[in-house]
């Protein structure tokens, strides 16, 4: 089973987080000959209330997973001052 997703690093949420494919994303530079589905990724699901930001792609749901839980905290803690 695939390790838990950490919340988005840019926007904080816990619960958008979601595991896709190029398919569903249409993002994918290989697109056209990608359609089965093959490369993975992590993705903050605007239609959950997320930012849209993605892990980038990935020949597996558990590197997919483990590149979106390994980026930085970029914001999601910032304090207005």
């Amino acid at each position: 089973m695939p390790k838990e997703l950490e919340p988005c690093p840019f926007c904080g949420s816990d619960s958008a987080p979601v595991l896709s494919d190029c398919v569903e994303v249409e993002a994918c530079v290989h697109f056209e000959d990608c359609k089965d589905g093959l490369a993975k990724c992590v993705v903050c699901d605007v239609h959950k209330g997320g930012c849209g930001a993605s892990g980038g792609f990935a020949y597996s749901e558990e590197e997919a997973i483990k590149r979106w839980n390994a980026r930085p905290n970029c914001g999601a803690e910032v304090v207005n001052g």
